[in-house]
């Protein structure tokens, strides 16, 4: 009869204890991360390359957005890094959308690498 009393015993503090989660925020949610500021919803509204990317995956445009912002803010670097020659049409889309054209003032190589990325996804689908 103990082994019995002690089973249930045992059964009703296992069940009875709180999940591992117990009390913590859940964190971010899918909409939350995927929710622009004013600042950055504008700047992909003005900007055709990051509207595109923005109907794929918005998440991965913020964080462009982000980037680019970083990029155009920083200071001018002479340090050549990469291949900071833009195709025709590389050209043509820098003259198209202005975050990308005044990050590239700054760093072209890192903006290149940047733009190739996004038109790399954007050419997968």
């Amino acid at each position: 009869m103990s082994r019995v009393a002690g089973f249930f015993i045992v059964a009703l503090v296992l069940c009875g204890l709180p999940d591992p989660g117990f009390g913590q925020s859940a964190g971010p949610g899918p909409t939350t991360l995927a929710t622009p500021d004013a600042d950055t919803a504008n700047v992909i509204r003005l900007n055709p390359t990051l509207n595109s990317l923005d109907r794929l995956d918005p998440q991965f445009t913020i964080s462009v957005v982000i980037r680019l912002k970083r990029i155009g803010q920083s200071l001018q670097d002479d340090i050549r890094r990469g291949d900071a020659t833009p195709t025709p049409a590389e050209q043509a889309q820098l003259a198209a959308n202005p975050a990308f054209n005044q990050a590239y003032r700054n760093r072209p190589d890192e903006t290149l690498h940047l733009l190739r990325s996004v038109n790399d996804i954007l050419s997968r689908r």
